[in-house]
């Protein structure tokens, strides 16, 4: 095997063209399930240097693999989808469609991860990858949905013993990674408010079950009763219960028949993700119950489990190696969901399919991207904004971890049942 400098060296030598590929990506950005140019690019790329990518069975999404074919596999993923926002950046480089935007940085990883294979397909022709190593370019991360349609239809995960992420993250320094060992991001299930009513005049209430009260009434108090159930948890293991939406009605004088309210359920732990849908179900019966009402119905759509990493101490020295112990960072977890936490939790059975494992060792790294002088506070490095943007060194920073992971053998772990613990809280 390559020593970890010389991983290093191989992809700071593919800088420019590493910088090139994101830039091309950032100027022709594609929302979820709809990133035709991308899959090609990926594909056209892929297939210059020797390698056969496969298109995702829908139509998206590139899987294609290096190093002897006998063995374990090493997965390394990155999304490829934009935001469907407008970019707002004063940059060469920004996207030529209109309403569409990277605004999560996938552009970024997508480059990073073609950089590596670029590096991790010279390793193998000389002889020195020791362990096959599988490329996952996976679409609709937005969605929540391409992680879960690749492990089921694809098989992206088949003898896989290791899977390894990476995503931007907008408080971490250029040339850092930040690293963290168990609950890293939330789960998310969509809660949605079905209110049915009658319908009446708004000068005789007590004729109708008016949605809008019904409503008012079910959001105070499943927000409550969810506050006061995690009253005594520590803030890090607590749901949060997030309504974005209600709506009913058009005038002051209608009581109106139907109403609608949508919210997000997300959960720190895999004993949270659990059961803190329940317990809302609960709460919600409650006050149906007492208050009488007859038309009201709350649903739950389980979209994500949350991100769990179980490789930490593994990924940290091999980063340190890369960078320097001093640039492997603490990562503060996020609220947020990323479905790359399918990779860890696995696919439960669905439309007739059977449930996929997730595998042993998994870590989403998080790449600093924010310029040295810069603050690491910055409203232009916000995910999810028109102006978020990064250190224009971030794609081959991120072709240096894939390439020294995809590289390092997996080894049998000491830490027998940790994983199943970390995966039980």
């Amino acid at each position: 095997m390559a020593t970890y400098s010389e991983i290093r060296e191989a992809t700071l030598a593919r800088t420019e063209a590493t910088r090139e590929f994101r830039e091309d990506l950032a100027r022709h950005p594609e929302p979820s399930w709809k990133e035709h140019r991308t899959t090609e690019k990926i594909e056209a790329e892929l297939a210059s240097i020797g390698l056969s990518p496969i298109r995702g069975s829908r139509g998206t999404g590139v899987i294609a693999e290096v190093g002897p074919k006998d063995g374990q596999v090493t997965v390394l993923s990155a999304d490829i989808d934009a935001l469907k926002l407008p970019d707002k950046r004063n940059v060469e480089y920004r996207s030529r469609n209109d309403g569409v935007h990277h605004g999560c940085g996938h552009d970024v990883t997508t480059a990073g991860l073609v950089g590596a294979a670029h590096v991790l397909k010279e390793l193998d022709d000389r002889g020195e990858l020791a362990n096959r190593v599988r490329f996952v370019f996976r679409p609709a991360e937005e969605s929540g949905t391409g992680a879960a349609v690749m492990i089921q239809e694809d098989n992206v995960l088949e003898h896989a013993v290791a899977a390894y992420g990476l995503h931007c993250w907008p408080t971490i320094r250029i040339g850092q990674y930040g690293v963290r060992q168990g609950p890293t991001q939330y789960s998310a299930h969509r809660v949605e408010l079905d209110l049915n009513g009658p319908g009446g005049h708004t000068a005789r209430p007590e004729e109708s079950e008016n949605p809008v009260e019904v409503g008012a009434h079910l959001i105070v108090g499943m927000l409550n009763g969810l506050r006061k159930l995690y009253a005594n948890v520590p803030e890090s293991e607590r749901p949060v219960l997030s309504f974005g939406r209600f709506s009913a009605g058009t005038v002051m004088n209608v009581i109106p028949d139907h109403g609608e309210g949508l919210a997000t359920l997300r959960s720190p732990t895999m004993k949270t993700y659990r059961a803190a849908p329940k317990e809302l179900l609960k709460i919600a019966d409650a006050v149906v119950l007492e208050n009488g009402y007859t038309g009201a119905k709350v649903n739950l759509i389980d979209l994500l489990p949350p991100v769990i990493n179980t490789a930490e101490p593994e990924v940290r020295a091999i980063l340190g190696a890369v960078a320097g112990e001093a640039n492997v960072v603490l990562f503060e977890g996020s609220p947020g969901g990323d479905d790359f936490a399918f990779f860890g939790t696995g696919v439960p059975a669905k439309d007739g399919r059977k449930a996929i494992p997730g595998v042993d060792m998994t870590h989403y790294t998080q790449l600093g991207i924010v310029p040295v002088g810069m603050p690491l506070v910055d409203s232009r490095r916000k995910l999810h904004t028109p102006t978020f943007d990064v250190d224009r060194r971030a794609p081959v920073l991120a072709a240096a971890q894939f390439a020294a992971l995809g590289a390092t053998p997996v080894r049998p772990r000491e830490r027998v049942g940790e994983r199943a613990l970390l995966l039980a809280r």
